[in-house]
Parts: structure tokens; sequence; C-alpha cells
């Protein structure tokens, strides 16, 4: 599959594609036809999707997981809270997310309706990886992968982590 790396773009036949949006990368599950037109011509036509982004922060509270905050917004956006968006998860709760809790988040966009799922590369993001030169600015503290303007996203919810609760699914 590859090395996933901030700003790039993945297209696979799976729903799970969108893990890869852990390491700052846009990845889209895509039916089978779509496979065979990437396959083809190495492209993925689509329409230029919007972004939200959802700014947490704060410590999680014990027993409280990376699946706990999806479900928590889910529960109170439902589950189109991202249809149709490029979902980008921010703030320190994100950042301090163990790499599977990053993996789980990114994943989960697909769940709240997104066709992609990612977070900002942050330091446990990069740690595992080897580091190419044009990956410094990616890592630098606060920064948001090159994709689009910041001005071109839009702010669905910020909930606070602490009010986060374990759910059980």
């Amino acid at each position: 599959m590859g090395l996933p790396q901030p700003g790039r773009q993945w297209g696979c036949g799976d729903s799970h594609t969108s893990t890869p949006g852990a390491f700052g990368a846009r990845a889209f599950g895509i039916g089978t036809s779509a496979v065979e037109h990437v396959l083809a011509t190495q492209c993925l036509p689509q329409r230029r999707l919007s972004d939200v982004f959802v700014n947490i922060e704060g410590k999680l509270p014990v027993g409280v997981t990376a699946k706990d905050i999806v479900v928590g917004l889910i529960a109170q956006e439902g589950i189109s809270g991202g249809q149709g968006h490029i979902v980008e998860y921010r703030g320190s709760t994100i950042r301090d997310l163990s790499m599977e809790g990053r993996r789980t988040v990114g994943n989960m966009a697909i769940e709240r309706g997104g066709r992609a799922g990612m977070g900002a590369p942050a330091g446990p993001t990069l740690a595992p990886t080897p580091r190419p030169r044009r990956w410094a600015r990616a890592a630098a503290p606060g920064c948001v992968p090159p994709t689009r303007s910041s001005s071109l996203r839009s702010c669905r919810s910020s909930p606070a982590a602490t009010s986060t609760k374990p759910s059980t699914t």
C-alpha cells in the first residue's frame, strides 16, 4: 500500500481506506468501477469536496477512547454530520492521541457520513515513520497539511474532550 504522507491523496476499494488520514493524507474509499478507473488512469475524478473541521480540546477522561470521541460527535450531530465532506480533526486531544487512536478517528469519519477523515500531522504521527525533508513543514506545531486554504474550512463543532463519555457499541 505504500507510505502515507501528509497532503497526499489515496483511493482504495475498501471502506477502511480513510485510515491513512491519521498521517494527514486524504484517503477515499471508492467503488469497484472507480478502482478500475484509478488503475487504468492513475486519476480519481470527483467533484470538489468541502472541508469541515472539528476542534477537540482537553484531556480525555479515564476510560474514554478515540472511538468514544466520534461516537459522541455522532450522538450530537447525527450520522450525517460529515456528509459529503472531508472531516479534519484538530485540537490538543487529537494531537495527543496514539497512532492507533488517530487511525480510529480518521477511519470513523466515514461513520459520520464523511468522504474522508484526517488529522494534521503531529509528534506521534511522524515518530514511527522515516521523515523526508519535505515533511518538516507538516510536522511544525499547529500546521495543517498542505491541502487548501484554511479560509475554505468551516467548523462544525468544538466539543470539550472532558465531556466525552465512554460508550458501548
